[in-house]
């Protein structure tokens, strides 16, 4: 057994946005974490923002808590997951594969770490809420005009019914996280402060 320390993502970017190239950073070694599980048919299914732990000294993220992994990538009619992170297929036909599940909650937090919000709602115990569920199924979630066209590209991408998500290789091989990404890691480490976080926070 490891101790994980850190900080996790969830509350670090609680009050603040990240940037584009720190999501680029963190995203991309999360993806390649998932995808090392995925291969040893490991399939967590509840990568919130709280479970991204982020090495404030080397800027690693680590994931944690795998108490609702599954080793089976069989469809389930198990779809508890946690508030805020539904896949569409909760609601429509009740079950969901589980390898699916990882790159959408990947799309949802890498959305609250640029927005600071959930992309379909914050409140607990939302599913059983008409309007969380109008929105999960519609896909009904706002983008700003100012983020890169490949950022918007890949949250469309990820927060979409499973037959069009993207997989975990999709993930690392679409343009958000394939471009730049040595000069993203550098730009990131001058702006990460060891005692504040990212720029001073």
């Amino acid at each position: 057994m490891e101790i994980c320390g850190g900080i996790a993502i969830r509350w670090l970017y609680n009050k603040k946005t990240a940037t584009e190239d720190e999501a680029k950073l963190i995203v991309r070694q999360v993806a390649t974490g998932v995808k090392a599980l995925h291969q040893a048919s490991i399939y967590h299914k509840d990568l919130k923002g709280s479970n991204w732990m982020l090495n404030r000294t080397t800027l690693g993220v680590k994931l944690i808590d795998f108490g609702m992994a599954v080793d089976n990538n069989d469809r389930t009619t198990d779809v508890f997951l946690a508030d805020g992170y539904h896949v569409p297929e909760c609601f429509t036909v009740k079950e969901l594969t589980p390898s699916r599940v990882d790159p959408w909650y990947i799309g949802v937090t890498l959305y609250m770490m640029m927005f600071i919000r959930k992309p379909f709602g914050m409140d607990q115990f939302m599913s059983d809420k008409p309007e969380y569920v109008r929105r999960v199924t519609n896909l009904e979630y706002d983008l700003p005009d100012n983020i890169s066209t490949e950022l918007a590209d890949f949250f469309r991408q990820t927060l979409t019914y499973e037959d069009k998500r993207l997989t975990i290789d999709g993930i690392l091989a679409h343009p958000f996280l394939a471009s730049n990404q040595h000069l993203a890691s550098a730009e990131v480490e001058q702006s990460y402060d060891s005692d504040t976080g990212f720029n001073g926070y």
